[in-house]
């Protein structure tokens, strides 16, 4: 009876430790799936806090312009752990008459070396039909960017001189440039001789204006002006840029 009960007993005691094992690997077990679901649902809602980021950069990018498209090194948005950072790639052409640059912008967590979203943007360039022309109208100079896409580029210079009591000589020009290019110049003169006996005198101010056209492909975003770089005996001239097709 005494050797039944040891052998019970024993029994008892190796059913209750493996009962005891397997509760144990089963709360280790379950202590590492729920540490795996908090984990995936962190992980998860980072990277949708992150689309978000992503598409309120993307919303403020389509409001820049074309031509001030520019990469962006990563910056921290404000009050929160992420980061953002855009990329703008070469000028391409969509099409005939429009330009394309994809932008790309990366949203980063914390210190991660590689972005939680991103989203690539393509932007366009706005142009002008055929028909179409931009015209921009300066005191002795004048500058622009170009929004659209053209093929020539004309200066009319409108110039306003001083006169003297004797034969006199005016003149302006101006250089013309077009994405830091020089194109040439465009020139205003006049030349007044007096004459008579001694005392005669006429002194109408003389007001004299030129133009000149270039051929001369214009990019959307090219810088275009139009300065006055010497003189003589000059009041002051109006100048005008007109891009166009």
């Amino acid at each position: 009876m005494n050797r039944q009960r040891k052998v019970i007993g024993t029994s008892f005691i190796i059913i209750f430790l493996f009962v005891a094992a397997m509760l144990t690997a089963m709360s280790v077990s379950y202590a590492k799936f729920q540490q795996s679901v908090l984990a995936s649902t962190n992980s998860n809602s980072i990277a949708v806090l992150a689309q978000q980021h992503g598409e309120t950069q993307a919303a403020v990018l389509r409001m820049t312009k074309y031509q001030d498209l520019k990469s962006q090194v990563k910056t921290k948005i404000t009050d929160t752990d992420f980061f953002y950072e855009t990329s703008v790639s070469a000028e391409t052409n969509y099409s005939d008459k429009i330009k394309q640059r994809i932008v790309t912008i990366n949203i980063y967590y914390k210190n991660e070396p590689t972005p939680r979203f991103s989203l690539p943007i393509a932007m366009l360039s706005k142009t002008n039909d055929a028909s179409g022309c931009e015209i921009r109208t300066g005191t002795n100079s004048v500058s622009l960017q170009a929004v659209g896409s053209y093929k020539y580029l004309t200066v009319i210079a409108s110039s306003k001189f001083s006169p003297s009591d004797s034969s006199w000589s005016g003149s302006a020009t101006f250089t013309v440039s077009a994405a830091g290019t020089n194109l040439g110049t465009v020139s205003t003169s006049t030349y007044t001789q007096k004459a008579g006996s001694k005392g005669h005198y006429w002194g109408t101010t003389e007001n004299v204006v030129n133009m000149h056209t270039f051929a001369r492909t214009i990019n959307a975003g090219d810088t275009v002006s139009a300065s006055l770089t010497s003189s003589s005996r000059h009041s002051g001239s109006t100048v005008t840029v007109i891009l166009s097709n």
